[in-house]
C-alpha cells in the first residue's frame, strides 16, 4: 500500500489519464449503439415504404437517430410508362360528285399542253381537328363492277383535278380543312370513260370506255397510315351522262 500511494504520489497525472481513458471507451460505446440504431431505423423506413424487394430509391438520411420520424411520399406500385407520340390521323370525308370542266395536261410533240374536259368529280375534304392531321402521299384507287354484265375495270391511279403540273405521279398531300377533286371519268362528247394517272404522247388517254348500264364504284384512298373506302352507284345514259348516287356495302 505504502508502494502503491508513495508511486501515484510520484505521478500525480496518472488518475486524471484512466478517467480519461474511462470517458473515452464510454463515448466510443454509445456512438457505437447510435449508430446502429440509425441504420435500424433506415432500413424499417426502406422496407415500410418498397416492402422486401429492393427501394425504387434509396437516398441517405444522414444519422437520423432512434426516435426521428421521417414522413415519405406513397408510391405506386407500378411503374410509370411513358406513353409513345401518336400522330393525328387525317379524316377525309367526301361531298356530292359534280360535273365540272378540268383543264388537264398531256404531251404532244413532246410538248406539254392542255385540254378542258368534261369530268365527273368527288370532292374530298380532310376534316382533320388539327393541322397534324396531313393526309401526305394520297392515292386513289378506283374499281367499277358493271351490274349488267361481268365486267370490271379498275384504275390504279387516279387522277385529281388539281393535278395540272405533271403528267406522271406527284405526291399529294391534303392539310385539314383543304379540298381537292378526284376524277371519276371524263366525258368525251357523248361517250364516257376512264382517266388513269399516266399519259400517252398525244390526247385522247389510254382510259377505259364505261358502257352504258348500271355500275358500283368503289374508291379507295390511301396515305400515309391512312386508308378510307368511299361506295358509289354510277348510271351511264345514252348520251354519256352519268347519275351518282352513293351505296352502302
Amino acid at each position: 500500500m505504502v508502494f502503491g500511494q508513495s508511486w501515484i504520489i510520484a505521478h500525480p497525472w496518472l488518475p486524471f489519464v484512466l478517467l480519461a481513458l474511462g470517458l473515452l471507451c464510454w463515448a466510443w460505446a454509445a456512438w457505437d449503439w447510435y449508430i446502429k440504431k440509425g441504420l435500424e431505423a433506415t432500413v424499417g423506413i426502406s422496407q415500410r415504404t418498397h416492402g422486401n424487394g429492393s427501394p425504387a430509391f434509396l437516398g441517405t438520411f444522414g444519422n437520423i437517430g432512434p426516435n426521428s420520424v421521417i414522413n415519405v411520399g406513397q408510391q405506386s406500385s407500378k411503374s410509370q410508362v411513358a406513353q409513345p407520340h401518336i400522330a393525328e390521323k387525317p379524316n377525309l370525308v367526301s361531298r356530292k360528285v359534280k360535273f365540272q370542266s378540268c383543264s388537264l395536261p398531256f404531251l404532244k410533240d413532246r410538248i406539254r399542253q392542255y385540254v378542258d374536259v368534261d369530268c365527273y368529280v368527288l370532292p374530298i375534304r380532310n376534316s382533320a381537328d388539327t393541322t397534324k392531321g396531313t393526309a401526305c402521299n394520297v392515292i386513289a384507287h378506283l374499281d367499277f363492277y358493271s351490274e349488267d354484265k361481268e365486267q370490271h375495270l379498275t384504275v390504279a391511279e387516279g387522277w385529281w383535278a388539281e393535278d395540272t403540273t405533271s403528267i406522271r405521279s406527284v405526291q399529294l398531300n391534303i392539310g385539314r380543312s383543304r379540298e381537292y377533286s378526284l376524277i371519276l371519268a371524263i366525258k368525251v362528247q357523248s361517250e364516257c370513260s376512264t382517266l388513269p394517272k399516266k399519259s400517252p404522247d398525244h390526247y385522247p388517254r389510254d382510259g377505259d370506255p364505261i358502257s352504258i348500264g348500271a355500275w358500283k364504284v368503289v374508291v379507295t384512298v390511301t396515305a400515309e397510315g391512312y386508308q378510307n373506302f368511299f361506295y358509289l352507284r354510277a348510271v351511264v345514259g345514252d348520251e354519256g351522262t352519268i347519275t351518282w348516287s352513293v351505296f352502302s356495302t
